[in-house]
């Protein structure tokens, strides 16, 4: 499971660094091609190896999503803060709307 966590994240940094990237993604096709989907779920879509998505801009709020999404105190979830500004600032605005 693990090395399919791994995987998945260094597929998505792969792409993140690739000219292909798009410029402007959604950050709802962002956080798919990141993975989030491998472990979480949102619209009944995902995983089930971390909380589901859903209903978490009601849960935390946009600094806490960020020292989440920063940190990683499980060490299963990776640190995003190598994204760039815009796609940050997608993601971030994508989760608030869950």
């Amino acid at each position: 499971m693990r090395r399919s966590l791994v995987g998945t994240v260094a597929a998505a940094l792969v792409l993140a660094a690739t000219s292909g990237w798009p410029q402007d993604l959604p950050g709802e096709e962002l956080a798919a091609r990141l993975g989030c989907r491998a472990c979480h779920a949102w619209q009944g879509v995902g995983g089930a190896r971390a909380p589901a998505l859903d209903g978490v801009g009601r849960r935390k709020s946009r600094p806490d999503l960020e020292r989440q999404l920063t940190s990683t105190p499980s060490r299963r979830m990776p640190s995003f803060a190598y994204l760039r500004p815009q796609d940050w600032q997608a993601l971030l605005t994508f989760l608030e709307g869950l």
